[in-house]
């Protein structure tokens, strides 16, 4: 045994001493516990999500990735036990040191944006546990206040702050944090990363949520107000832009809100540039805002992959439509409501 543990610690030496700046990053280290169980690492990059996923050997692993620009890494058990979130990028190499007893009290080295986020969840560990949203936004808003200008500010709000109910306070943060440590595309691909973490619920019905609107006030949406509605997810920076508002400006003119709810959600990086990138509109339907994007508020539960991204629920919530095509969307609509 001590001949393959050996030669599985060369291997991971190896891969771990291999990665170059211009092809890989790498993310490995001791899992107390783990034995010999799967160690997943899910992470976006060249317009989509990866996975890798590596078996531990007394604990220990090493994988790599491939992103040119900072990406959301999250380590977890093949049991859906998280152990850490890392931010990486090619040629960095993340250690992670865990136990699966208290994986919030995970280390990691590497690089200073990761270890920020790892000592952060260490020291508020208790917090977490707690689950008192109030405190715990209020300890990520003293970490961004003292870190304008680290990713890892735009990677505690995005996957710890509590957004419903503080939608101003989130706005209030990511306004905050220096422009270069939240461009949207960080942003969207850290959203991208959690949402698909949470396919498990991509089938589950639509709940009633409260939307932050252009006016700085809310809309409180329920299905059951609806026949059927369209949530259409957008990015300050969607392509083909135009076809897709025309299509839902089509939609409000054929059917009062009644039959059809109409609601484009934006996920710009904050409220300033949504309402930047929006100001030519002439909507007739709702726009609204998610604070922190997707992953920081009860969007989360909807499982958005990517951008643009459109999903059709009748009355009862029950998703009839999940997909990246509008026109698709607005067949099943029209075909509905004849």
């Amino acid at each position: 045994m001590k001949t393959i543990y050996s030669f599985l610690t060369i291997i991971a030496a190896i891969i771990l001493s291999a990665c170059s700046k211009s092809e890989s990053f790498s993310v490995g280290g001791v899992i107390e516990g783990a034995g010999m169980q799967t160690v997943n690492m899910t992470y976006y990059a060249a317009g989509g999500i990866k996975r890798v996923s590596q078996t531990a050997v007394e604990g220990r692993f090493a994988m790599r990735g491939n992103s040119a620009t900072p990406t959301l890494c999250l380590i977890e058990m093949s049991d859906g036990t998280p152990l850490a979130t890392v931010i990486a990028e090619n040629g960095d190499k993340i250690e992670l040191k865990a136990s699966l007893e208290s994986p919030l009290l995970t280390e990691v080295k590497g690089n200073r944006s990761s270890s920020k986020l790892a000592k952060w969840t260490q020291e508020n560990a208790e917090l977490l546990t707690s689950g008192n949203q109030d405190a715990i936004n209020r300890a990520i808003a003293e970490f961004v206040g003292k870190n304008r200008s680290d990713m890892a500010s735009t990677a505690l709000v995005t996957t710890r702050f509590q957004t419903p109910g503080y939608e101003s306070m989130a706005d209030s943060l990511l306004t905050l944090i220096s422009t270069s440590a939240r461009p949207a595309a960080i942003v969207q691909n850290f959203s991208a990363v959690l949402a698909t973490q949470l396919n498990r619920n991509a089938g589950t019905a639509v709940v009633p949520m409260t939307f932050y609107t252009r006016n700085d006030s809310t809309y409180f949406y329920t299905p059951g107000g609806h026949s059927l509605s369209l949530l259409a997810f957008l990015s300050s920076e969607s392509a083909g832009r135009d076809t897709i508002t025309s299509r839902m400006r089509s939609l409000r003119q054929r059917y009062t809100p009644r039959r059809c709810d109409v609601i484009e959600v934006s996920l710009a990086p904050d409220s300033a540039s949504w309402k930047q990138s929006t100001a030519r509109d002439t909507a007739s339907w709702r726009q609204a805002w998610g604070p922190g994007s997707i992953a920081g508020s009860t969007l989360t539960k909807l499982s958005v992959p990517r951008y643009p991204f459109f999903i059709v629920a009748d009355s009862t919530g029950s998703q009839i439509y999940r997909g990246s095509s509008i026109s698709a969307a607005e067949r099943i609509i029209t075909s509905r409501l004849k």
